[in-house]
């Protein structure tokens, strides 16, 4: 194979990824198509439940966010995997092992988002003295399906 030349590899899913010297050519997931429209998405959602926390409280004292998290549904709709569990660091390696982590563990999943929490409290010390709201506001955004061939995910 020369340089720059694309090739067909066998996936970790059924079917086909194309992959280049240039980088990975796939979709991150049927409903993102790259990471940056990924952390777009995230970003979006974070910043309108920080505006929803500060509306509910004036916009006075602190906010904390829990950051992102991954977290799987079943096909009825109940959480098998719950938020602090599976923290995602914003890179797209850490999407594909996590996704794939999550679904060898809980195979039963149909949905995966990512989701997270502002927490808020008057003072900054109440934090830490336990004195505060641990979920004033609260974000999620799915970005994975059932059947979805992204992000090194089996097709089941």
């Amino acid at each position: 194979m020369r340089v720059g030349e694309a090739r067909r590899l066998p996936s970790l899913w059924s079917g086909e990824v194309l992959m280049s010297n240039a980088g990975v050519t796939r979709p991150l997931s049927s409903i993102f198509p790259n990471l940056a429209a990924l952390t777009k998405a995230v970003r979006n959602a974070r910043k309108a439940a920080l505006e929803e926390a500060r509306e509910t409280v004036g916009g006075k004292g602190f906010f904390r966010s829990s950051g992102a998290e991954f977290c799987a549904v079943d096909a009825g709709g109940d959480k098998v995997s719950e938020g602090g569990v599976h923290p995602w660091d914003g890179t797209r390696r850490s999407f594909e092992r996590d996704i794939k982590r999550l679904l060898e563990i809980h195979p039963q999943t149909r949905e995966i988002s990512l989701e997270g929490v502002y927490s808020w409290a008057e003072r900054l010390s109440d934090f830490e003295n336990g004195d505060h709201d641990p979920c004033l506001s609260d974000w999620a955004v799915v970005v994975w399906r059932y059947g979805d061939t992204g992000g090194g995910a089996p097709n089941t």
